[in-house]
């Protein structure tokens, strides 16, 4: 499977692209300090052999350019505006779904208020904010500060933080993960909280509400990162109107069980494609 690039506002965006012939489009979008090799196993599903399926690198992290203009670029708001650009170029007038995880999650939701129009949405340990869902409610409470939240470069701590939080992922899954936070443009995540508190995030709550559709919502049932009960009450659509907690799953539940994520995947996506006739 090669890796793809497309131009968005003078950056470089990689991505990987599996089953490019097939109509009905998939687009992956991971979190802070990842990349898009996270989602091998939904890639190279059986279970999604029907998807023209595409996982983005996000601004300076994989292969993507970093951006000379990191304020703009890197902001919530600025992120999910590139993101929206190259869903359009790479998908047209097809029909799509987006799938988000943890930080990807807010990106999602952001995408929704530029022209994006997915027939689903899929959440995969979820941080989407809003009123009355702050921070405090998204995000587990913890001992020390999440790596996510600040730079940490001394490789020991990183290598344990993931051999503490990802349950079940192999030796490469792991190694991959390590490479992606270390490699990652360490001004991306400082840049998330400065412009954020700046202002320059949206209601992503509101956002998911706004769409009308129902929002597919999977955790890990051990996930020490973020809250996985606070959106039992959501104010948006739920999926089956059931809030998926996959036991034995930590934070990076589609590597941990990608069985079950596979198959919600393509459970929800076959009923919304349905539902609409496309």
């Amino acid at each position: 499977m090669n890796q793809n690039f497309i131009m968005i506002n003078g950056l470089k965006i990689a991505y990987f692209e599996k089953n490019p012939t097939a109509d009905k489009m998939i687009f992956f979008i991971h979190g802070n300090s990842c990349s898009s090799r996270m989602w091998a196993k939904q890639l190279h599903s059986e279970l999604l052999t029907n998807y023209r399926l595409i996982a983005f690198d996000l601004p300076g992290h994989g292969k993507s350019s970093a951006s000379e203009n990191p304020l703009e670029d890197y902001s919530p708001i600025g992120t999910a505006k590139i993101l929206s650009s190259a869903v359009s170029k790479l998908a047209g007038k097809a029909p799509c779904i987006l799938v988000g995880f943890s930080y990807g999650t807010n990106l999602v939701a952001e995408m929704l208020e530029y022209d994006v129009a997915p027939l689903g949405i899929v959440l995969m340990g979820a941080c989407v904010i809003g009123q009355n869902f702050g921070l405090e409610k998204a995000f587990a409470q913890r001992t020390t500060p999440s790596i996510f939240s600040y730079n940490e470069t001394e490789v020991g701590m990183v290598e344990s933080f993931f051999h503490e939080s990802m349950n079940a992922g192999n030796e490469k899954d792991l190694q991959n993960a390590i490479e992606d936070y270390l490699s990652a443009n360490p001004v991306f995540k400082p840049t998330i909280f400065r412009t954020a508190g700046e202002g320059k995030i949206t209601d992503e709550i509101q956002n998911l509400k706004n769409l009308g559709i129902p929002v597919c919502l999977i955790f890990g049932k051990t996930d020490r990162l973020v809250n996985i009960n606070y959106l039992d009450e959501s104010p948006f659509s739920i999926w089956t109107n059931s809030v998926y907690k996959l036991p034995g799953a930590g934070h990076w539940v589609n590597i941990d069980d990608a069985a079950k994520v596979n198959q919600l995947i393509s459970d929800y996506a076959d009923e919304m494609f349905k539902a609409t006739h496309v």
